[in-house]
């Protein structure tokens, strides 16, 4: 069931404070049972698509790597972003790295593509503080269609909010710190519910949000998530999530507010974000792939 919520308020950009404790893996999560959705496809989806995909999360099998000289990202040369982390450099591409007192942000040999992934450590966030360890890439406008795709396998969380990924749009009306604004599509986990979250900011300053489940956590599995928006401040923007390229979407809707109003700037966010979660956390995350549409 969608879950929407009002807040109203200031709205205040906690920065993550000093951490002392080391940070751990955890285990690993997630499930592609139970999926289910309308048959409605995301206006623009054939816009997004971008060659030898097909913005349904058919892309081809990330294994062929190692049976010729080309990464994952040799096959996309178009695309407004990819990262498929196999360069050495874990930040190749980005626009910067963020990285809280006591996490780490590093490059890991268990990988979807060989010969690495992204792995993002943080410790427990118990109370006000929030680790991050994160990478932002800023996009040169906001889009109109946005499609995305990556492969993660994330920390076992049941408790507060856990973050791995976000488009996260800035708006003229509200001064709040890059990488914690209230505005756009938040992937994450929320009291042990995976799950979209959609964010936006309204007229009167309120924070409207709107929670979309992904399928059932299962521990330690990699899983590919595709997703598809149209961005829209009123009711034209769209939504669809497909889970490990299945035929049935997991979340189709249209006729949906995807951001806030007066929208200035955007930028892609991924790694590990957690806010009141008891323990350790180990996201890692590979073949990140972003195209847009102006």
């Amino acid at each position: 069931m969608t879950g929407i919520t009002r807040q109203r308020g200031p709205l205040i950009a906690v920065a993550a404070g000093l951490l002392g404790a080391a940070c751990v893996a955890c285990n690993l999560i997630v499930s592609t049972t139970g999926l289910s959705g309308g048959d409605v496809p995301v206006p623009g989806d054939a816009d997004a698509g971008i060659e030898g995909g097909s913005g349904d999360g058919a892309l081809p099998d990330a294994s062929t790597d190692a049976a010729t000289d080309a990464t994952f990202c040799d096959r996309y040369p178009g695309a407004t972003l990819c990262a498929d982390f196999d360069r050495g450099d874990l930040e190749l591409g980005w626009t910067k790295k963020v990285v809280s007192s006591g996490c780490t942000l590093t490059l890991g040999t268990e990988a979807i593509s060989m010969p690495s992934a992204l792995v993002a450590s943080v410790p427990p966030s118990p109370g006000n503080v929030d680790p991050e360890a994160r990478l932002l890439f800023e996009l040169p406008a906001v889009p109109r269609i946005v499609h995305l795709e990556l492969d993660a396998k994330l920390c076992a969380t049941s408790l507060g909010n856990h973050e791995f990924g976000k488009l996260e749009i800035s708006s003229s009306t509200h001064a709040v710190a890059v990488g914690y604004e209230s505005n756009g599509l938040e992937l994450g986990v929320v009291d042990g519910v995976l799950g979209v979250m959609v964010e936006r900011y309204d007229i009167d300053g309120a924070v409207i949000t709107e929670r979309f489940p992904l399928p059932a956590i299962l521990p330690d599995r990699w899983f590919h998530l595709s997703l598809d928006a149209t961005l829209s401040t009123s009711n034209e923007g769209a939504l669809r999530v497909v889970v490990d390229r299945a035929a049935t979407p997991a979340i189709d809707k249209k006729n949906l507010a995807t951001m806030g109003v007066s929208p200035i700037s955007a930028r892609l966010i991924v790694g590990t974000y957690a806010s009141g979660v008891p323990t350790a956390c180990t996201d890692r995350l590979d073949n990140v792939l972003l195209t847009t549409t102006p």
